[in-house]
């Protein structure tokens, strides 16, 4: 019997760009589900502006849902809203 050790790789908006950049159809999926473009997303990831607690709970439901080879965790997108415990577990 064979045993598989699956880890998930927890990432932030910037890393999930870089992520989904092959699978556009995908990454589109998860921006029509929370009403938002590319240039929203690149402020993001650029850290010019901090996404808001309702928008990331949204926006990590959306892409466990598009995207489950590429996981977006709360604590990542905001670790003063929600700590940093599960950041610095990954």
């Amino acid at each position: 019997m064979f045993t598989y050790e699956v880890k998930f790789i927890v990432m932030n908006i910037k890393q999930w760009l870089k992520a989904t950049k092959k699978h556009m159809s995908d990454r589109q999926a998860v921006l029509d589900e929370v009403d938002r473009d590319m240039d929203q997303m690149y402020q993001l990831a650029g850290n010019f502006r901090k996404p808001g607690a309702p928008f990331c709970r949204k926006f990590v439901a959306a892409v466990a849902k598009h995207t489950p080879y590429a996981l977006v965790s709360l604590a990542e997108l905001r670790p003063d809203i929600w700590g940093d415990d599960e950041v610095k577990a990954a």
